[in-house]
């Protein structure tokens, strides 16, 4: 549903976040973990068709203004 808003609403960029309390967001050295993200963004790319990615907590982005 959100790589479907996203390409709706001409997002440049989609941002996942609010995944589930169970996930612990440590894909970064979990191999289940990161296997089940990996399938998160992929499927959201498949529906938005532009650059997705997968938040973490205290992660931080620039956020460009539209001209």
């Amino acid at each position: 549903m959100a790589g479907a808003f996203g390409q709706k609403i001409e997002a440049r960029k989609l941002v996942l976040n609010h995944f589930s309390p169970r996930y612990p967001g440590n894909d970064d050295v979990d191999e289940d973990a990161k296997r089940i993200m990996s399938a998160i963004k992929s499927l959201a790319e498949s529906t938005y068709g532009g650059e997705v990615i997968c938040a973490r907590d205290l992660m931080s982005f620039e956020v460009e203004i539209r001209k």
